[in-house]
């Protein structure tokens, strides 16, 4: 939604062009606007609309390169009243292999308090991201000029597109998806990782990591779960992650028997 309370969607089929609406009235979902279309190979968009009502989107989109496809990170801007900008690649595979091409970030955008956008995704399947494995599964980055540059949280420029140059968070040992991203009341980030079903030892873990300055800090959240969940573990699924303006967070996880 919007500064003056148009709500905007942004959607489409699972590999094409996505289609952008807009309410033709405020806080009204009754009639819509024709759609805009924009991008080629798209799929999973995380949209956010800052300050200035740009619209900021970030998805997975495939690219042709050398004659096969590749799965990549892109990430499209729609200044207000404007057209959306030509997609820019932030992040791409280190491997790739014809044989097996799948590749899934999962990302998703959010805005802070102060306008800083902040950018978490899974680095699915590890293999084709290097040492995603021993260095982390999910990575981090943010922009502090509306997606102009991107940089680590220290700092450190992130030159796009990039193939590992962002902030890794230590989800190892094992595959992971993650919940979408958010902040607290200083801006410092947080997300929720679960481990899939690829190690029959390790399915099920849920982990809230919370930045507390200085790096990603790991909180179990499957001990606590089971408690209420005896005989439980959490599906691969994503959970779902907000910040109330009471300072507290706020997750959703599924949940599945794990006899």
């Amino acid at each position: 939604i919007d500064s003056q309370g148009y709500i905007h969607a942004v959607f489409g089929p699972h590999h094409g062009e996505f289609k952008h609406r807009r309410t033709l009235r405020p806080y009204d979902v009754s009639e819509w606007t024709q759609a805009t279309t924009f991008g080629e190979r798209c799929t999973y968009p995380s949209l956010v609309i800052d300050q200035d009502d740009t619209m900021h989107l970030v998805c997975r989109e495939i690219i042709t390169r050398d004659g096969s496809n590749l799965m990549t990170m892109m990430y499209y801007r729609r200044p207000v009243g404007g057209e959306w900008s030509k997609g820019r690649m932030l992040v791409e595979p280190s491997t790739f292999d014809i044989e097996r091409g799948y590749r899934c970030f999962r990302a998703s955008l959010y805005l802070d308090d102060d306008g800083g956008m902040h950018l978490g995704f899974t680095l699915y399947p590890a293999d084709a991201f290097g040492d995603a494995m021993t260095k982390g599964m999910v990575g981090y980055m943010r922009s502090d000029d509306g997606g102009t540059t991107w940089r680590r949280f220290d700092g450190a420029t992130v030159e796009t597109p990039t193939t590992g140059g962002f902030d890794r968070i230590n989800a190892v040992g094992t595959e992971h998806r993650v919940s979408n991203l958010v902040t607290d009341q200083t801006g410092l980030p947080a997300i929720i990782s679960v481990s899939m079903y690829h190690e029959p030892d390790r399915w099920g873990e849920v982990v809230f990591w919370k930045h507390d300055g200085r790096e990603f800090v790991a909180i179990d959240l499957l001990e606590p779960l089971q408690e209420v969940f005896d005989g439980y573990r959490a599906s691969w699924i994503e959970p779902s992650l907000s910040f109330g303006n009471d300072g507290r967070f706020y997750a959703a996880v599924v949940m599945v028997d794990a006899a």
